[in-house]
């Protein structure tokens, strides 16, 4: 570098030699280097955007690569360039990109593949149809295109079209536990062929025992065909593998209303409406309150926003503090950690993030304040305010502002 400071191929070498080393700033400064002596660059094109990958930076590795000299022979490059794009959330330019690869290189599947799944997230079923359908005439067995194929006909309910595709790709990896229990959910949730899609679930769960969504479906079959024993059993336990999954606890408030359990089903319910909204599952909430009485709403109610605190070990991160003091109004950063089950504290920072002021509550009184003066305010009576509502946070955190309260829900 002495002699030659602006040889691109040098500074990215060094580049590289850092990078494996793991001195990523470094290695940085070397790729910048040689990327402002050669603005195309592909290889300080390609690393600088690799190093804002790491970042999390999609959109600026995007930005980066979309400047390599390699793009133009490179179907691999486009791919990655389109990956960073869709990362980023700038999907219609993904598939700008996409659609200019396919144009140059219309043999190559994995291109055809990527565009189809973008064209399906534009809502643009026909071209991802006709994408899919191009890969598997050249490459029948392309798994992942195949069941794509078979998912974009099942979502917009063409049903028989979805059960030839995944047929097909069964007879050709019969132990596709994903293939099997898709099929096999398909058919259960339209009341169709029935002890056949539970053969395919079973099929399904027995290569993944474990597996939440596999457990749902074969609740769901067990629903479907009036086995409620069997389908609440197989649902609670999806529900406990997949404890956010709005779907499965759809089900479960299904099978407990079947039951005559109102109150259970109303529950089940508020948990698929909070992870995934929806029309149909609002309505059954609606039926369930005009049956429910308003204190057992309450109770329930209460009993569901103490749930997620029940296990809460500790909790901390940055905060923002928002207020009026005496008509004026007052903000301030700062850092709030809770450790179960008594410690509270909140450090308010100043200039550089650098703490100025703490406040700390641990066992069941112990209270300990900077001193602070607000001119118009009795430190006492703003003493005893903060520690009453450092006392309420905490009884939320532990989940005791919930308990005890008599409510009702109307």
């Amino acid at each position: 570098l002495q002699r030659d400071g602006e040889n691109v191929a040098l500074r990215t070498h060094i580049g590289e030699i850092y990078f494996l080393k793991g001195d990523l700033e470094t290695a940085a400064v070397h790729f910048q280097h040689a990327k402002a002596a050669q603005p195309d660059n592909p290889g300080a094109c390609l690393w600088l955007a690799i190093l804002a990958e790491q970042k999390g930076d999609f959109s600026g590795a995007a930005d980066v690569l979309a400047q390599s000299a390699s793009l133009k022979d490179e179907a691999a490059l486009n791919l990655r360039l389109s990956y960073y794009l869709t990362q980023a959330n700038r999907l219609k330019e993904a598939v700008a990109v996409l659609e200019a690869g396919h144009k140059k290189w219309p043999n190559n599947d994995e291109i055809s593949y990527f565009l189809a799944l973008g064209y399906d997230d534009l809502k643009q079923l026909d071209k991802a149809v006709v994408l899919l359908k191009d890969v598997l005439k050249s490459k029948p067995d392309f798994r992942d295109a195949r069941f794509q194929l078979g998912a974009l006909y099942e979502k917009n309910n063409r049903i028989e079209d979805a059960e030839r595709e995944f047929r097909a790709l069964i007879e050709q990896r019969p132990n596709d536990a994903s293939a099997l229990n898709y099929l096999g959910y398909s058919l259960t949730d339209r009341g169709l062929k029935l002890p056949e899609a539970e053969g395919l679930i079973r099929r399904a769960v027995a290569a993944d025992p474990g597996n939440g969504a596999y457990r749902d479906s074969l609740g769901w079959s067990h629903y479907k065909q009036g086995r409620y024993l069997e389908a609440r059993a197989e649902l609670l336990a999806a529900a406990k593998a997949l404890p956010t999954d709005g779907t499965v606890w759809d089900h479960v408030g299904d099978v407990y209303q079947v039951f005559g359990d109102t109150g259970a089903a109303w529950t089940a319910w508020r948990k698929a409406d909070a992870y995934e909204s929806s029309e149909k599952v609002r309505k059954k909430l609606a039926a369930a309150e005009g049956a429910m009485a308003p204190d057992d709403l309450g109770r329930r109610s209460l009993e569901l926003a103490a749930a997620p605190l029940a296990d809460l070990k500790g909790y901390g991160g940055a905060c923002e503090i928002t207020g009026t003091v005496l008509g004026r109004p007052v903000r301030y950063a700062g850092l709030l950690s809770y450790r179960a089950p008594a410690e509270l504290s909140l450090d308010l920072l100043g200039p550089l993030f650098v703490p100025v002021f703490r406040i700390r509550l641990s066992g069941e009184d112990s209270f300990e304040m900077d001193p602070i003066r607000i001119e118009g305010i009795d430190p006492e009576v703003l003493q005893d305010a903060v520690y009453r509502s450092f006392q309420l946070m905490r009884d939320y955190l532990r989940g005791r502002l919930f308990e005890g309260r008599p409510a009702e829900h109307h």
